[in-house]
C-alpha cells in the first residue's frame, strides 16, 4: 500500500534513460499519464516500447476504459489506427475502448492523483 514511502521519478515530455535506470533499479513502477486518445496512445506505446527495450515495464496511469466511459466526450477525430498498440501492450484495453465508444479524454481534464501500488 503506498504510503509515506512514495517514491516517483517524473518523466515529462523526454524521459532520461538514467531515470529510467534509476527507477527500475529501485523497485518503483514506472507510470505515463496522458490523453485517452489515439494520439495519447501512440505516445504511450513510443515510451512504452522504448523501456521494453531496457527490460523495464511501462502502467498506464488514469488511462482505462472505466476513466473513459465516465468522464469521455465524443472524439471530434477520427481514430489513426496506425496508432493502434502492439500484441501485449498494456494499454490495448484503453485502445479496444477507444474504437467502440468514440470517446476521448483530455489529460488536462482529470485532476491528478497518485498512483496505487503495492
Amino acid at each position: 500500500m503506498m504510503g509515506s514511502s512514495f517514491r516517483a521519478v517524473a518523466m515529462i515530455a523526454f524521459p532520461v534513460p538514467r531515470r529510467w535506470r534509476m527507477a527500475a533499479l529501485a523497485g518503483v513502477p514506472i507510470y505515463h499519464w496522458g490523453d485517452l486518445d489515439s494520439g495519447g496512445v501512440r505516445i504511450f506505446c513510443h515510451l512504452e516500447r522504448a523501456l521494453a527495450e531496457r527490460g523495464i515495464a511501462l502502467l498506464p496511469h488514469l488511462m482505462d476504459p472505466v476513466l473513459l466511459s465516465m468522464r469521455g466526450v465524443p472524439g471530434e477525430r477520427q481514430i489513426r489506427r496506425s496508432d493502434a498498440p502492439r500484441k501485449g501492450s498494456s494499454i490495448s484495453n484503453l485502445w479496444d475502448a477507444l474504437l467502440e465508444t468514440g470517446l476521448t479524454l483530455e489529460q488536462e481534464s482529470q485532476s491528478p492523483r497518485r498512483p496505487q501500488w503495492n
